[in-house]
């Protein structure tokens, strides 16, 4: 058995973790036309390297308030 477990995102966890808002998040994925790493029915799931993409671009803009 590998060790490959890892948590998958939502839109919305990812807002949690990054400090965002639900639409910043969206639009960023969509623009950058980030493909999820899988489906969960509907939903969209991403990994943790997401999070961190968005952290580095947006929370740039975000300026100190980190």
């Amino acid at each position: 058995m590998t060790d490959r477990t890892q948590q998958l995102l939502t839109i919305g966890a990812i807002a949690d973790r990054a400090g965002l808002k639900i639409h910043q998040v969206t639009h960023f994925i969509n623009s950058r036309r980030i493909k999820p790493s899988a489906r969960a029915g509907r939903l969209r799931v991403f990994e943790q390297a997401v999070v961190d993409r968005i952290r580095a671009e947006l929370g740039s803009r975000k300026g100190s308030d980190q």
